[in-house]
C-alpha cells in the first residue's frame, strides 16, 4: 500500500465544483462502477492458475496493461453514485473520499479503458481469453511464456475475439452480526479475499480503504498482524466446472479463491479474539483510525488489537 498512494500537496487535484468537473459529462462512471483490487503477474503455472480461478467469479474482470501488469477490477458501484443520473451524489463534499477529490479527471484513465472492452490501453479478459493466451503462449506445457506476444499482437487477437457478456450480479449485503468470521469460513463460495499491499503505513493510505469500503459488497477483515479486503461474490460454477475439464481435471477445491494460501508461515494471521477476522464496514474505517496510534510525521506507529477492534465496533454499531 506503501507504494501505491501517495498524496503529496503538490498532487492533490481538488475538483471545486461539479460544474468545472469533466466527470458531469461522463455517463458511464466507471471510476464509480468499478474498483482496482490488487495487481498481479503471469510468469509462471501457478501465476495462471490464480488467475483462472479469479476469471471463475461473478463481477470479477481481470486486465493487462501494455506494461505487462495484470491486475483485478471488481464491478459494483459506489454507494454514492446515482442509479438513475450516474452521478456522484456527493461531489465536493465532505464525505467525498480524498481518493476522488484528487483524482485528475481532466486526464481521465478509466473513460476510456473502460469505453468498451478492446482499446489500446488494456485488454480484458474472462475465461475464455485467458484460455487462449495460454494456448498460444503454451505456458502450462512448458511451465513458463515460451511463445512471447508483442501488445499489437494481442490487440490484434482479441479484436476477434470478443468478451464474453458481462452480466453483473449485484452484491447481497453479508451479515455479520457480531462483526467477526471465523478463519475457517473464510474462503466459502461467496466470499473472495484480497490482501493489501500492507497494512495501512500512514495516515493518508485510510484514504485508500475508505474509498474501495464504499464500494457495494465490500469489507475490511482485520486480524492482528493483516489486514484484507473481504469480497460478496458467488463462484460461477459452470466456468469452474469448464476450467477444470479443460486444463485442471485435478482440482478438488469447490471454490475458486486463492486467499492466503501463498503466504509464508510467519506471515500468517493470528488474532485475539479466538480463530477469527474482524470485519469492519465503510462506517468503521474512522473510528478504527481513531484508536490508531500515529507519529508526529503521520506515519502508523501502532495499531489496534484485533480485540481492541471488535469492542469498538460493538460499541458504536450494537446488533
Amino acid at each position: 500500500m506503501k507504494k501505491k498512494l501517495s498524496l503529496q500537496k503538490k498532487h492533490k487535484i481538488i475538483q471545486a465544483s461539479w460544474t468545472d468537473s469533466p466527470c458531469r459529462l461522463c455517463n458511464v462512471s466507471p471510476c464509480c462502477s468499478v474498483v482496482p483490487l490488487a495487481p498481479m503477474k503471469l510468469l509462471n503455472r501457478t501465476d495462471f492458475i490464480n488467475l483462472a480461478l479469479l476469471s471463475c467469479y461473478d463481477n470479477i474482470r481481470l486486465g493487462l496493461k501494455k506494461s505487462g501488469e495484470w491486475s483485478v477490477y471488481y464491478s459494483q458501484d459506489c454507494r454514492f453514485l446515482s442509479a438513475k443520473t450516474s452521478k456522484c451524489t456527493i461531489h465536493s463534499g465532505k464525505f467525498q473520499s480524498l481518493i476522488c477529490k484528487s483524482y485528475d479527471a481532466h486526464k481521465c484513465w478509466y473513460k476510456p479503458a473502460f469505453k468498451n472492452n478492446q482499446n489500446e490501453k488494456i485488454i480484458f479478459f474472462d475465461l475464455s481469453r485467458l484460455l487462449l493466451f495460454e494456448k498460444m503462449t503454451g505456458l502450462l506445457q512448458n511451465g513458463y511464456i515460451k511463445n512471447k506476444l508483442s501488445w499489437e499482437k494481442l490487440i490484434e487477437l482479441y479484436s476477434e475475439f470478443p468478451l464474453e457478456p458481462d452480466v453483473r450480479i449485484n452484491a447481497s449485503k453479508k451479515l455479520f452480526y457480531d462483526n467477526s468470521l471465523l478463519f475457517k469460513q473464510s474462503t466459502p463460495e461467496h466470499f473472495l479475499f484480497f490482501s493489501p499491499y500492507d497494512r495501512p503505513g500512514k495516515n493518508i493510505h485510510f484514504e485508500l480503504i475508505t474509498f474501495r469500503l464504499g464500494f457495494y459488497g465490500m469489507n475490511l477483515a482485520i486480524a492482528d498482524n493483516n489486514w484484507a479486503y473481504i469480497l460478496s461474490t458467488n463462484l460461477n460454477k459452470e466456468h469452474f466446472s469448464r476450467l477444470k475439464q479443460e486444463r485442471f481435471p485435478s482440482i478438488k477445491a469447490e471454490n475458486g479463491s486463492f486467499s492466503f494460501s501463498m503466504l509464508k508461515k510467519k506471515k500468517w494471521f493470528h488474532s485475539g479474539i479466538g480463530e477469527k477476522w474482524v470485519i469492519a464496514e465503510p462506517e468503521h474505517i474512522k473510528p478504527i483510525k481513531s484508536i490508531t496510534k500515529f507519529d508526529f510525521f503521520g506515519n502508523v506507529r501502532k495499531f489496534p488489537g484485533a480485540k481492541e477492534v471488535l469492542f469498538l465496533l460493538r460499541k458504536i454499531s450494537p446488533k
